[in-house]
């Protein structure tokens, strides 16, 4: 809508699905790439400063593709209709200027979204095995309790039995 009344045109939907899908479709085709490097360079592990410079390193590039492809193809589809470039280079030239940041942002929260992933992952992991190992603790405190009550029973076995052989041996003397 915005982007209509900056170029002084009517804002209609199809107008607005023809200049947003190859954008977002881009991105959509670029998601798995971004998923493998959140994987292959985890933000999680210790080495935080490393890893977001190497995603830094990965997005420029990963942008200029993305802006590339997109502002090709909106040259093909409308640019070139609408008069508003004077060429496929300068289409491309004004995408860069106009979305290279907005791309670099999309990137971030993109790879984002995963590594808030990871860790919900690791939380949900951390909460599974600490609830296992209280369970085996318990378990363990089960059996310890047994084990005292069977010992105690072995300890009032041999009493009963002699208390009842004494007794025997009173009634037949």
């Amino acid at each position: 809508f915005v982007g209509a009344q900056a170029a002084d045109r009517a804002w209609t939907l199809q107008g607005a699905i023809t200049n947003s899908f190859p954008w977002w479709f881009s991105w959509l085709l670029l998601t798995p790439l971004i998923a493998w490097l959140v994987e292959r360079f985890p933000v999680s592990e210790g080495r935080h400063w490393q890893a977001i410079g190497r995603h830094t390193a990965f997005a420029i590039p990963i942008t200029v593709v993305q802006l590339a492809a997109t502002g090709a193809t909106y040259w093909f589809t409308t640019g070139q209709y609408t008069s508003v470039a004077t060429s496929l280079a300068n289409q491309v030239q004004r995408y860069f200027g106009s979305f290279f940041l907005e791309s670099i942002v999309t990137y971030a929260g993109t790879a984002g979204v995963f590594i808030a992933i990871d860790f919900a992952r690791a939380v949900r992991d951390e909460a599974v095995n600490r609830a296992r190992l209280e369970a085996h603790a318990a378990a363990l405190e089960s059996s310890v309790a047994r084990a005292r009550l069977d010992a105690l029973s072995m300890q009032m076995n041999p009493h009963f039995l002699f208390n009842t052989l004494t007794a025997i041996a009173g009634l037949v003397s």
